[in-house]
């Protein structure tokens, strides 16, 4: 970028002002992931900043960055309610959401886990898929997650790191209502966005 902001300069003149290199830094989904390595990032990022400034004969710019998902994605939590579990091979837990609420897996393959919540199993845990309401092959939330063989319909399952293109994603698959936003603060609830109804979902229709 600043070799053609120096192309750009010797050509018509003048500099660039201010630099911003974007975002898309990595984010720990799953155990055992690395944290992004801020600081190293940073020195990394002024140092060749300096660098390459002097090289193409260059003001050192004003510096911006996007780090919106790095520090949104774990203040998100989400909450599905488990519809019902079939048993086999391979155990499937289908919940009330999916590809509505979350596309990122049937999108681009993203992993997320998921964890009982509520209540304190001693069941052994089996490798299970986590699994959508909406009837497509692509539906899948979570994959290889141990989850208690007991666990049953009408168990809460969360869903951590979703502060960051869940909500911002969501949409009305299959004509499902999208689930409300709550805040949580010191222990107290606050409705942020509230859950969408079918006469939300009704009220364009002109027929």
């Amino acid at each position: 970028m600043l070799g053609l902001a120096g192309q750009v300069r010797d050509r018509f003149g003048g500099a660039i002002e201010a630099l911003d290199i974007g975002g898309g830094f990595a984010v720990p989904y799953l155990a055992g992931e690395p944290e992004f390595d801020l600081a190293g990032f940073t020195h990394r990022v002024r140092v060749t900043l300096h660098y390459q400034c002097a090289t193409h004969r260059l003001p050192v710019s004003a510096l911006s960055i996007e780090p919106g998902r790095s520090l949104v994605v774990t203040a998100g939590v989400t909450l599905y309610r488990v519809v019902t579990v079939k048993r086999g091979a391979r155990t499937y837990v289908a919940v009330d959401g999916g590809i509505s609420d979350n596309p990122r897996p049937a999108l681009y393959s993203a992993r997320d886990i998921a964890r009982l919540v509520g209540w304190h199993s001693t069941a052994r845990p089996h490798n299970t898929t986590v699994v959508g309401r909406h009837c497509e092959a692509g539906d899948v939330l979570a994959e290889d997650v141990p989850l208690p063989a007991d666990i049953r319909a009408g168990d809460l399952l969360a869903v951590p790191g979703t502060g960051a293109y869940h909500h911002a994603l969501a949409s009305n698959y299959n004509m499902v209502c999208r689930p409300p936003l709550v805040g949580v603060r010191d222990g107290v609830a606050r409705l942020l966005v509230r859950r969408e109804t079918e006469e939300d979902l009704l009220a364009r229709d002109l027929g």
